[in-house]
């Protein structure tokens, strides 16, 4: 049996920040051994729809859900049957199921080998549901499916899924639900000796979700003298032990969720309980005392956020000697708390904006309390331009937090703002292939 994977792209193709999608890895590796699989990553090469194949198989994320559909449609036309997964799938199934033979409805451990084993015996079923979160021990990620293709030269693990905390705007509760599930750190310590490269980002959406599994996994991760990255809460920070073990095993930094200085966006959120303003000074020394380089995000638009919300956050992320920052606003994505209440206060401008022709990423799809649409993406835009400015980016790459990596600092940042730019305005769908 031939199946085609494919990750597609918002739209047309960008060349600055790619790396490997280590979903497409983990659906290669639940195949049975005998499914030839062939990968295409939308982002940046032409998808073959000539190329001979039983089945196409395509994970989507809201950003490039109009795209996927264009493809799922392109290789439906061709006689090619179609599955669609992913957190949008998910999230929008009734949408996903016009476009697609068939639809994988949560994780796809349970689901996505039955339906290869009915797409072999010519009676592939409308939809796939998964009945529970499943165990993550024996994944198998089959790498070779990236072989060929440039991305990044940073390889990623998968530790584990889920958060415990349900923040109004994250789909990953809705995903995956309030409690992380973590793979046997021996898999996970295993899989990285057999990675080529010494450098892991780790791409949970919250690290330590569960803490004390977090520390077994920094403890088996001493020994392999690697380095990596990963995204945490920022209780991260006050764990005396968590702090020895991460710089120990070779933390190189964080991407840490500040979102915001402001108690009541903050409350707004659901991050009130554990993220307080008036500590992330504290924080953030914390970290750099330990040689953790941060990677701090903003999130603007919610009902106390004011004009002087961004010039006040600039600020303090230039002088926190941030090695990058993220000024993002609010996005409402489908199957989030945040989407039902804009919806339910028709404060939705479109709802289904993601489908939207002419939505450009960057725009605003709500109406914010104190400020117009235009105006917050303007800011966050303004904030993102002079955060990425040369002089800025040097300030920060000497400063001592981050002049230990000092060309690697540099590296990185003008290759954020080289995506940034490139990213700003891109029009969803309407691809090349």
């Amino acid at each position: 049996m031939r199946v085609t994977l494919v990750y597609p792209s918002m739209g047309r193709r960008v060349r600055a920040v790619q790396m490997q999608p280590l979903t497409i890895a983990a659906l290669a590796g639940l195949a049975p051994g005998d499914v030839n699989i062939r990968f295409f990553d939308d982002r940046f090469e032409r998808i073959d729809y000539n190329a001979p194949t039983d089945l196409a198989a395509i994970s989507v994320q809201t950003f490039a859900a109009r795209r996927a559909y264009e493809i799922a449609d392109e290789f439906r036309r061709r006689g090619i049957p179609v599955v669609l997964g992913g957190f949008h799938v998910t999230a929008v199934p009734e949408e996903a199921a016009q476009h697609a033979d068939a639809v994988v409805i949560g994780a796809a451990e349970e689901s996505w080998p039955r339906a290869l084993e009915d797409a072999r015996n010519g009676r592939l079923q409308p939809v796939y549901r998964s009945s529970r979160q499943p165990s993550l021990a024996g994944l198998r990620y089959r790498r070779e499916v990236f072989t060929g293709k440039r991305y990044l030269r940073i390889d990623l693990v998968e530790f584990g899924r889920g958060c415990p905390y349900a923040c109004g705007f994250c789909s990953v509760a809705g995903f995956f639900g309030s409690r992380k599930e973590c793979r046997p750190v021996t898999e996970v310590v295993e899989e990285i000796r057999h990675i080529p490269g010494r450098f892991v980002e780790f791409v949970d959406d919250n690290l330590i979700g569960d803490v004390s599994k977090a520390k077994e996994l920094l403890r088996a991760l001493i020994p392999l003298r690697i380095r990596w990255v990963a995204q945490a809460g920022i209780e991260f920070a006050f764990d005396d032990e968590l702090l020895d073990l991460a710089a120990a095993s070779g933390c190189a930094g964080l991407l840490v969720g500040f979102e915001s200085l402001s108690e009541g966006s903050l409350r707004q959120m659901g991050k009130s309980a554990r993220c307080k303003a008036d500590g992330f000074a504290e924080a953030i020394s914390r970290l750099h005392a330990r040689k953790i380089r941060i990677c701090a995000s903003f999130l603007f638009g919610y009902d106390e956020d004011t004009p002087e919300s961004f010039s006040r956050t600039l600020a303090f992320a230039n002088g926190q000697k941030f090695m990058l920052a993220l000024f993002n606003h609010l996005t409402p994505f489908p199957g989030t708390p945040v989407y039902e209440q804009m919806e339910a206060e028709g404060r939705l401008r479109v709802e289904r904006w993601w489908l939207t022709p002419g939505f450009r990423w960057g725009d605003v799809i709500f109406d914010p309390k104190h400020f117009s649409a235009g105006a917050l993406a303007d800011a966050c835009r303004e904030n993102r331009r002079v955060f990425y400015q040369p002089a800025n980016i040097l300030r920060r790459a000497i400063s001592p937090a981050n002049r230990t990596r000092f060309v690697e600092s540099l590296a990185l940042n003008f290759l954020v703002r080289k995506d940034v730019l490139e990213k700003q305005g891109f029009p969803l769908g309407r691809g090349q292939s």
